[in-house]
């Protein structure tokens, strides 16, 4: 399933249940009470520029694979407190050229925060001071020097930390003052 819009979209429940879907945007989208994506089920959002904003009070649940990426577009509204990605969740974080955050949720030990999409873009992924199951840094197509810059100092890994690739770029977890 493809879905494509040019203008702001607010969908009450979002469910994807047997399929995979591919959503492209123009525009933002409003997803005003809740997000399910069932176990085996890919949904790709490519914000553009544009946002995707969840506002259920807790009901988000991701047991399949939630991929979000664009040139600048972000996620709104997910937290530990109304999102949880299960033993069968997986986010991929698929920005490119900019860092992007990852969303807050509640993740499962055994669920999957992939960082798949960096090339260019040296700044360090925003939202890693939270709780993970296993955390995947995996930019096959990397170029530059990331430096997270310590972001995951705040951050408890239940699971597996891996660093599959960065290409010909690299990857530091913090920096040292002079002093």
């Amino acid at each position: 399933q493809s879905y494509s819009t040019n203008s702001v979209q607010t969908i009450n429940y979002l469910l994807i249940s047997n399929t995979s879907a591919t959503v492209t945007s123009a525009s933002s989208i409003i997803v005003a009470n809740n997000l399910t994506i069932n176990a085996g089920v890919n949904c790709r959002l490519d914000m553009g520029a544009n946002t995707l904003t969840v506002t259920g009070s807790s009901a988000n649940i991701i047991h399949g694979t939630l991929r979000i990426g664009g040139a600048s577009g972000s996620i709104v509204g997910m937290s530990a407190l109304n999102t949880t990605f299960s033993a069968t969740g997986t986010y991929e974080h698929n920005y490119s050229t900019v860092a992007g955050t990852v969303p807050g949720a509640s993740w499962n030990a055994a669920s999957n925060c992939n960082i798949i999409g960096y090339t260019t873009s040296t700044g360090a992924t925003g939202g890693l001071a939270q709780t993970f199951g296993n955390f995947t840094w995996n930019c096959t197509s990397q170029t530059a020097a990331v430096n997270l810059l310590g972001g995951l100092n705040g951050a408890t890994i239940a699971g597996n930390f891996n660093v599959l690739s960065t290409n010909s770029g690299s990857l530091r977890l913090g920096s040292f003052a002079s002093f």
